[in-house]
């Protein structure tokens, strides 16, 4: 009966780490790693390079991926799909970051341009 349990466990925990693999292999896949600048260049007059580079490095670092990887239109809900094989980590880790900056309630966001323009006009007010 113990062995049984181990083998379920060890499957349990195999196929967690293989669907977390798999979904984060599927959000990187075709990219190729820009210079912030390079991407901050295709969205210069809708917020500063200051936030973008804030929120960019948060967000990679929320979420584990290099922030060169991240497109100002990629969905936070692309984001959050990557995340659920790890229990919502990297929703957490911006959820904290939100809170720590005392910048209220994080709003339903679509992109991660719309997630930029909100802190900065929350944050920058």
């Amino acid at each position: 009966m113990g062995f049984l349990l181990l083998i379920l466990l060890l499957l349990f925990a195999f196929s967690i780490l293989f669907f977390r693999m798999r979904a984060r292999k599927s959000f990187l896949k075709g990219r190729e790693p820009k210079q912030l600048k390079e991407i901050y260049a295709e969205i210069p007059d809708q917020i500063s390079f200051s936030v973008f580079n804030e929120v960019w490095s948060k967000v990679g670092e929320a979420f584990s991926i290099d922030p060169r990887l991240i497109k100002p239109d990629d969905t936070l809900k692309a984001l959050s799909s990557i995340d659920s094989w790890d229990l919502g980590k990297g929703d957490d880790a911006l959820s904290e970051w939100v809170g720590r900056e005392n910048l209220g309630k994080l709003p339903t966001l679509t992109t991660m341009l719309d997630f930029a323009k909100w802190i900065q006009t929350t944050k920058y007010k």
